[in-house]
Order: structure tokens, then C-alpha cells, then sequence
């Protein structure tokens, strides 16, 4: 409860105005621990006399008999007052804000205009100084209380996007089954009917494993563990390949799709590309969904800052039919789905924008929505990135080109999979692509295989029944043996950013990440071997 202002009244009377300047002296003189006093006369102030008001009152008389006066020769008129009932914050606010005379003088309480009693400047400042200690331990509790709810927040979603990234994990290894059986039974002349159901299959289990990483990079954005990675790139390049990407998709819908660059944005900037073309991918892609016709233009554009920063903004404008009013409030909500109109292009599972706002501000920026006043949509993309320095020459283009790929002789391949129907998959897969394939499912069963017998390749997947695959690497690396320097691959159901980092430190050469479709499965693993068997550039040390 707050201090109320009567509550530090004084019980000493006030002062009559027909006591004489001397009867008050005398009086301040007693009661030296006062500094001023109230003049009522029959419950009306009358006004206030302070200590130091008298004192210089009094040092003006040029005769010593003028102190007989009535002391309303030298008294305060307007005098602080504060009404019955006023919360004691509420009072010291209105004093501050008038001049802070009470703190010196102090405050004169009323009731329906009539005198109720008096509170002294010491009793005032006190009462302020309690009160402001007790606001001050309060404002420091709910500060530890507001920190301690933050981290129990932020334990929360660390672990809501670690069980997405379980869940992931989880529902990822039979996905790799369902893809990865549809394409061997489509490859093999079947009926018309079977293969008209293993194609809907097919697209089932396409957009279940599409659902699975959208939900997954949700959880992940939740959680705040989105890696942001800058590098130099260009904005026109970007810009020539998203058009490249996504004007066979206009050209479908008989749509124009124009993606132009300001002449004011620098030709190179820093910031994170990949995350930034996904972000414009999904924008761009929804333009073109969802306008039935008529185009979509993207403008790359950018503010120079101090110290080089840029304002770097890119707008995607459609003139499709815009977004109901209604519906403007969920646009960026996970699992959110627009208001449909009968004909309209099926929507998804309203995950796509929130990813990319998410994606957005994890990069210190955001994505506004706004309507077009001649019809349609406006999704602006603002980011706050950084001039790039002059390209190196040993940067090469934003997107390297394949080198060839040169023949090499099939061997062996160890795999090492836990799970019957992606252990099925997997060795059924790269035995039609020609390679000899030995199968187990532990790391114990694992250790006798790579004892005795040399493989090209191996494949692990990361989480077995008895143990993970970093035991594998230190097992092979450990000793001498046929696959001391063997090509290890992880395959691994977890797609963040962090397990393929542990994995390449642990020693892997490469990640596979579940679900796995087979004809990447055989063009992946034929890089990595072509690599490890590209021979060494011949230098002088070398031939020494």
C-alpha cells in the first residue's frame, strides 16, 4: 500500500495569525527542530511562516518594539497543500513540479478546502526516503525475478528447438525409406495404377519431408539457434539468380517477373547470402503463387550509413488479389492459414513467412507487409549488412561451377545404419549404382569389418545402439590398419548447422542428411570419392 499524505501529520497546533512576530520567534526558538509552521484561523489556512522567512524579517526591523507586530507581516499566502487521501508520491511529484518549495517548507493537508493538519519537510523527506528504498528493493527483486524468468525462457525454447530437432531426427530416418523405396519401385515397370499411387505417394512424402524442415528451422529460430554466417557477395549476381531459378515458374503462369538493382547499392556487400536467398526464395515464390496474373518485380535497393553500413532493403511487389484486411495479423504466426477464396492456389502450412521474418531478424533486420493503392501486395525485406571490400581472385564467382568429375575404379562401401528399412535403402541404392556393399548395424560389428578388409568408403550413421560415430573415427584413425585414411561420411537424421560442424571435427570427410533420396545419394558419394582420389598437386616438396 502506498504512504497516504495524513499519515505524517504532527500533532503539534498551528499558529494563530494574532500571534506577534516575537511570540513566533520564540516559539521557532524552542522547537529548533522546526523549519516552518502553518497560520490557521478557525480550520482556513491562513498561510505558512518558515524559520527563514522569519529570521530575515526580523534582521530588517529597525526597532526592536516592531516585533509586536501581527506576524502576517511576514507570512507565506501560498503555501504547499496536498489533499486528504493523496498517495505521498503523488504529492512529491506535484512539489517537484512546482518548484520543490515543500521539501524545504513542507505540506499542508486539507480536507474540503478546510486545514486538517500540517507535514513537516523532515517527516516529508523521511517518509520519501523509506518509500523510495523500499520502491528501489522492489524495482531490484522484479529486476532478478524478470532475469530469472528470461532464462527460464530462454531454457525453454533451447529445449523446444531441441526437441524439434529430435523430432526431426526421429521422423527423418523412415522418411528416408518411404523417398528413397517409392523411387526404387518407380524406376521398375509397374502397372499404370501402381505407378499412378506410388507418384502420389511420392509427393506425399516430398511435402512431409518439406513440413518436417520447416518445422524443424522453426523450432530452430524459437530457440535462437540460427548460425548467421557474412560473406561478400554481389547483389546483382543474387538478383541474376533468382531470376534464373524462378522465371521458369512465372513463364508457367504466363507472368511477368522483373528483379532490377538500384544504381546506388555498392556492387559487393557483406552479410549472410544463403540465409538471404532462402529468405527472397520464399518471398519471391509466394509472389508468384498467388497471382493469377499480371507480374511480380523485386527491387534490390540500399542506403549508405556511417562506417560503411547499408540500409539494404529489397521489395517484392505482386498484382495479385493482396491480403484481407483480417487476415494481416497472422501473416507472419507459425501455422497460420489465410482466409481462401474458392479457385485459390492451395496454401501451405503458414510456416513460410514466419521463417523468414525469423530468418530476418536474426540478422538484425525484419520483413514488412504493406498493400499496393493500385491493388495487390507489398513484403519488404530490410537488413542492416556492410560494404564489401573488391573481390579477391580467389573467390571465384558466388555460385562455383562443378569441376568434372573424373572416372574412378567402384569399390567396396561399409555401411554402418541401424535402421532396418534405411539400412534396406541405402545398400540397395549404391548396389544399383554398381558398388559391393557390406552391411552391419553396431560400431562392435563395424570394428571387425574395418580390421581385416580395406573399403573405398564408409557410412555411418551417427547415433547407433552402441555408441556415436566419432567412436568410428577415433577407432580407424587409432591404430594402424586397412582404413586408417579410409573416406568416412556421417549420415545423420539431425540437420542443424551444429551436428555437421561436430561431425567434420571429429573427422568426417562429409554430412548426409536424412532423408535420403538416391540418385543424390550416389552423385554425393561419387564427389566426395573423386576428391579423395584426385591426386596431390605436384610441388617441389613433393618431388624431393
Amino acid at each position: 500500500m502506498p504512504t497516504r499524505i495524513e499519515s505524517l501529520i504532527s500533532d503539534l497546533r498551528p499558529l494563530s495569525p494574532s500571534q506577534s512576530i516575537g511570540e513566533v520567534f520564540d516559539w521557532f526558538l524552542i522547537h529548533s527542530d522546526k523549519q516552518a509552521m502553518p497560520v490557521v484561523f478557525e480550520r482556513t489556512v491562513v498561510g505558512l511562516v518558515s524559520r527563514a522567512g522569519l529570521l530575515e524579517h526580523v534582521s530588517r526591523l529597525s526597532d526592536p518594539s516592531m516585533s509586536t507586530q501581527p506576524v502576517m507581516a511576514c507570512l507565506d499566502t501560498a503555501p504547499v497543500t496536498a489533499k486528504l487521501g493523496q498517495p505521498l508520491g503523488e504529492v512529491a511529484m506535484t512539489i517537484a513540479q512546482n518548484g520543490g518549495k515543500g521539501f524545504q517548507t513542507g505540506v499542508i493537508v486539507t480536507q474540503g478546502g478546510a486545514y486538517y493538519g500540517y507535514v513537516s519537510a523532515l517527516s516529508l523527506a523521511m517518509a520519501l526516503s523509506a518509500e523510495n528504498t523500499q520502491r528501489a528493493h522492489k524495482m531490484r527483486l522484479a529486476a532478478r525475478k524478470l532475469k530469472y524468468l528470461n532464462a527460464q525462457m530462454a531454457n525453454l525454447r533451447r529445449e523446444s528447438g531441441q526437441a524439434l530437432a529430435r523430432f526431426g531426427h526421429e521422423v527423418r530416418t523412415p522418411l528416408t525409406a518411404m523417398l528413397g523405396h517409392t523411387e526404387r519401385l518407380l524406376r521398375q515397370d509397374t502397372a499404370p495404377e501402381a505407378r499412378e499411387s506410388l507418384d502420389v505417394l511420392a509427393r506425399a512424402s516430398e511435402s512431409l519431408a518439406d513440413l518436417v524442415t520447416r518445422t524443424v528451422e522453426a523450432g530452430r529460430i524459437g530457440a535462437q539457434d540460427v548460425p548467421v554466417v557474412g560473406t561478400a557477395f554481389s547483389p546483382v549476381e543474387l538478383a541474376g539468380e533468382l531470376g534464373a531459378l524462378w522465371q521458369p515458374k512465372a513463364d508457367e503462369k504466363q507472368l511477368t517477373l522483373e528483379i532490377s538493382v538500384a544504381r546506388g547499392l555498392p556492387a559487393r556487400i557483406e552479410g549472410d547470402a544463403v540465409r538471404i536467398r532462402q529468405i527472397l526464395g520464399n518471398l519471391i515464390s509466394n509472389a508468384i503463387k498467388y497471382t493469377p496474373a499480371g507480374r511480380v518485380d523485386v527491387v534490390f535497393d540500399g542506403k549508405a550509413r556511417e562506417e560503411g553500413q547499408i540500409a539494404f532493403t529489397v521489395d517484392i511487389r505482386d498484382t495479385g488479389p493482396g491480403v484481407p484486411e483480417a487476415d494481416v495479423d497472422k501473416l507472419f504466426k507459425p501455422f497460420q492459414r489465410l482466409t481462401q477464396e474458392a479457385g485459390a492456389p492451395e496454401q501451405g502450412v503458414g510456416l513460410g513467412l514466419n521463417i523468414s521474418r525469423g530468418l530476418a531478424e536474426a540478422m538484425g533486420g525484419d520483413i514488412k507487409f504493406g498493400p499496393r493503392e493500385e491493388g495487390g501486395s507489398v513484403f519488404n525485406l530490410s537488413l542492416p549488412l556492410r560494404r564489401a571490400g573488391p573481390r579477391l581472385a580467389s573467390e571465384g564467382t558466388v555460385q562455383k561451377a562443378r569441376k568434372p568429375r573424373s572416372a574412378f575404379q567402384l569399390g567396396d562401401i561399409l555401411l554402418i545404419e541401424d535402421h532396418a528399412a534405411s539400412q534396406a535403402l541405402i545398400e540397395s541404392t549404391l548396389q544399383s549404382a554398381g558398388w559391393q556393399v557390406d552391411t552391419v548395424a553396431t560400431l562392435s560389428q563395424a570394428r571387425r569389418r574395418v580390421d581385416h578388409k580395406p573399403y573405398q568408403a564408409i557410412l555411418c550413421d551417427y547415433f547407433l545402439r552402441d555408441g556415436q560415430g566419432d567412436v568410428l573415427i577415433k577407432m580407424l584413425r587409432g591404430h594402424e590398419g586397412p582404413n586408417r585414411d579410409t573416406l568416412c561420411l556421417a549420415v545423420t537424421a539431425d540437420s542443424s548447422e551444429a551436428r555437421r560442424k561436430h561431425c567434420l571435427a571429429a573427422g568426417f570427410a562429409g554430412v548426409i542428411v536424412k532423408p535420403i533420396r538416391g540418385p543424390d545419394l550416389i552423385t554425393t558419394l561419387a564427389d566426395f570419392i573423386t576428391d579423395a582420389e584426385a591426386p596431390l598437386p605436384e610441388t617441389d616438396a613433393l618431388r624431393a
